[in-house]
C-alpha cells in the first residue's frame, strides 16, 4: 500500500521558491491527490511539478525529480497561474523595534528554566504576514529552532489590514537546564501569504542572559 505522497512545485518564470505539500493516496481509482490553494494573492507564471515522493506504511520511500530538460524520472509537468493581484514582496520587519526579556520561573533558585518574552512589529505590502519562524543561539554555539503561531499563521487570508505596522509577541518557556550565560536571537523569518518572505540574523545583536545556581 500507500501511506501518502508529497510533491514539490516552483514558479519557474520568478524563479520562486519552492512549494511543497503532502496529500493522500485513492486506493480505488490507484492514484495520489496533492491539492494546494493558489489566493489571488500567488505570484503568476509557469509552475512546474519538480519533485514527487512516495511512502509507503512500512516506510519505504522513493522520490523521483523531474527537469525541464527531461532528465531525472521524466519531463516537467506545468501550468500557468495570472492574476492581477499578485504579491511579490517580502513583510517587512522592523529591526528597530525588537525587545526580548528573560525572566527565570524560579528567580529564588534559579535552575535555567526561563521565560523569554520577545516583541515585534511586521507590516506588508499586500497579502499579509503568514509563516514566522525564530532561532536562538545558547552559550555552547547550539540553535534553538521554533515557529512562532500567531494568530494569522493558518489562515488561509490575513485577518486585519496588513499594511499596518502590527505588534506580535512570542512567549516560550526554556526548559529546566538551559545553559546558563548570554543567549541570542539569531535570526527572524518572515513569510506572507503568497510565499515572499525574508530572513534577518541578528548575530552578535540582541542577546538575553539565562541564570541558574550553578
Amino acid at each position: 500500500g500507500i501511506e501518502n505522497v508529497y510533491c514539490e512545485i516552483a514558479n519557474n518564470t520568478t524563479d520562486g521558491y519552492r512549494m511543497d505539500q503532502y496529500g493522500y493516496y485513492d486506493s480505488e481509482k490507484r492514484i495520489g491527490v496533492i491539492t494546494y490553494i493558489f489566493t489571488e494573492y500567488m505570484q503568476s507564471g509557469e509552475y512546474s511539478v519538480n519533485f514527487l515522493s512516495l511512502i509507503d506504511p512500512a516506510k519505504n520511500y522513493i522520490g523521483y525529480n523531474f527537469f525541464s530538460d527531461g532528465s531525472g524520472a521524466g519531463k516537467q509537468a506545468t501550468f500557468v497561474y495570472y492574476s492581477e493581484n499578485s504579491d511579490y514582496e517580502a513583510p517587512t520587519l522592523d529591526v528597530n523595534k525588537i525587545y526580548v526579556t528573560a525572566t527565570p520561573t524560579h528567580p529564588e533558585n534559579p535552575n535555567g528554566e526561563t521565560v523569554v518574552h520577545i516583541e515585534y512589529y511586521v507590516k506588508d505590502d499586500l497579502s499579509g504576514l503568514g509563516l514566522v519562524s525564530y532561532r536562538l543561539l545558547d552559550p555552547l554555539g547550539n540553535t534553538h529552532f521554533e515557529y512562532h503561531y500567531h494568530e494569522n499563521f493558518y489562515t488561509t487570508y490575513f485577518e486585519g489590514d496588513p499594511t499596518e505596522w502590527k505588534k506580535y509577541e512570542i512567549n516560550v518557556i526554556l526548559p529546566e537546564g538551559s545553559a546558563p550565560g548570554k543567549w541570542g536571537l539569531l535570526e527572524f523569518y518572515v513569510s506572507d501569504k503568497a510565499g515572499n518572505f525574508t530572513t534577518y540574523n541578528f548575530l552578535e545583536i540582541i542577546h538575553f542572559q539565562v541564570t541558574t545556581d550553578a
